[in-house]
């Protein structure tokens, strides 16, 4: 796919483009077949959010998030906003689905700390930052590598001081101040492939893969392979997708439609879904979803058919081809509220696009009619709630893959780099093709 290199490649999550970096600092886009290669960005790619916005990139202090198509960048948060992390390391992983919590590697337990579920000592922390009060940070776990998966209310990272480490834990976000549900996801002793590494969440929110060695940790000198794992499955279970001598390792999976280039335009929408957090003191900002032509032609206006049972939401189109969302403070009652925006365009492929809003109001607001909400209902999603599928927007495109990635870092470990895409893998389950970036041990 790449004859010049590539380090640590991703999956956006609708699966229309793949991006990497290079080793001068330059993050660049692909399409899932090779095609339209191009540069986005000078910086250090972070990662994709999952409500489908766009590509994390820190350039300097600043974390910029990038439109793929427009090349746009909008300021998300800066090292700054976050005072608690002067004076050490401040390494953003992973936002939440509902754009509520940022996930971070940190030094900053390392004297001890007390943070807002209480107070921890830990060389290398996963930390959660509550967002909507950026001066809050939890303790998920001793170790690296925090990660949020597509749907559901559960985190995940790699345990540093758990009985069989490093393995993959998992947590509620129900619990964050109790931490009552820590667990292992997937734990298995070093020498039985057992040293997990580097893990992510499908997009369809059913697997986890990861890289794991026989108890070797040092990157490229390591033969390292990939794993999958069920999420919600028993610790135990994992099927092994790499068998060889080389370094397999930071994978990510893409599981549906692969992009496919399309003479007819084919409507998308970004974000693909919109999460507002409501006080009756400080309504939050409007936001923005783009209309966009991700196929051929011209694309048709665009006709946008509001939620009536949604009297909070205001929607309109602002003439220069995006949707504003803005609430009707009159209408809001506190709870978790859910609405879906139609947007139609005739003639396009992936219309009508279906837009879900969930608007979360706190107990500023009256109580809807007939009294307080049940127990639970403002809670997230289950752990087995599916991923987004963005308004199905490739219903003629072929079948899903899996993407196995090589790059370094993580944990403060030296965890070698690419050198090379390797052939496509064996299919799995609905003939999912593999790529994978190898690197053979010296």
């Amino acid at each position: 796919m790449t004859q010049t290199g590539g380090l640590v490649p991703a999956w956006s999550p609708d699966g229309r483009w793949i991006s990497y970096s290079d080793d001068a600092g330059t993050v660049h886009l692909m399409r899932p077949d090779g095609s339209e290669p191009q540069t986005l960005a000078t910086g250090v790619m972070i990662f994709w959010k999952h409500d489908n916005s766009g590509l994390v990139i820190q350039q300097g202090s600043d974390y910029n998030l990038f439109d793929p198509e427009t090349k746009e960048s909008t300021l998300l948060f800066r090292t700054e906003d976050f005072p608690q992390f002067n004076g050490t390391t401040f390494g953003p992983m992973s936002i939440t689905h509902d754009n509520h919590y940022l996930l971070v590697g940190s030094h900053l337990y390392i004297n001890g700390y007390t943070g807002a579920n209480g107070s921890f000592t830990s060389e290398y922390s996963a930390l959660i930052v509550d967002l909507l009060h950026k001066d809050k940070t939890y303790f998920l776990g001793s170790g690296c590598w925090p990660f949020s998966p597509p749907a559901g209310d559960l985190v995940f990272h790699i345990c540093a001081n758990c009985p069989t480490h490093p393995d993959i834990y998992r947590m509620s976000l129900a619990d964050l101040a109790t931490r009552s549900s820590y667990a292992p996801e997937v734990a298995h002793a070093d020498a039985d492939w057992g040293h997990e590494y580097n893990p992510s969440v499908s997009n369809d929110n059913r697997w986890i893969v990861y890289m794991a060695s026989a108890g070797c940790h040092q990157g490229a000198d390591c033969d390292y392979d990939i794993w999958l794992h069920q999420l919600g499955a028993d610790p135990s279970e994992r099927s092994r997708v790499t068998e060889d001598p080389s370094f397999d390792g930071y994978p990510q999976m893409y599981v549906g439609p692969l992009w496919q280039p399309v003479s007819q335009p084919r409507l998308l929408l970004t974000p693909g879904y919109l999460t507002f957090y409501a006080s009756a003191d400080a309504l939050p900002a409007a936001q923005t979803v783009k209309v966009k032509n991700t196929g051929g032609g011209t694309l048709g206006p665009a006709v946008v058919t509001p939620d009536p049972s949604a009297p909070w939401l205001d929607v309109a189109l602002d003439g220069t081809g995006a949707i504003i969302f803005s609430l009707n403070g009159d209408a809001i009652t506190q709870g978790t509220q859910r609405a879906t925006v139609t947007v139609t365009v005739d003639g396009a492929l992936g219309s009508p696009f279906s837009v879900p809003v969930t608007l979360n109001a706190d107990d500023s607001f009256p109580y809807p009619e007939g009294g307080a909400p049940e127990d639970g209902e403002m809670e997230a999603g289950a752990p087995e709630e599916a991923g987004p599928d963005f308004g199905a927007a490739n219903p003629d495109a072929a079948a899903g893959a899996v993407s196995v990635s090589v790059s370094g870092g993580g944990c403060g470990c030296a965890l070698g780099g690419v050198s090379r895409i390797a052939a496509p893998l064996s299919p799995l389950a609905l003939a999912l093709i593999a790529l994978c970036l190898r690197r053979r041990r010296r």
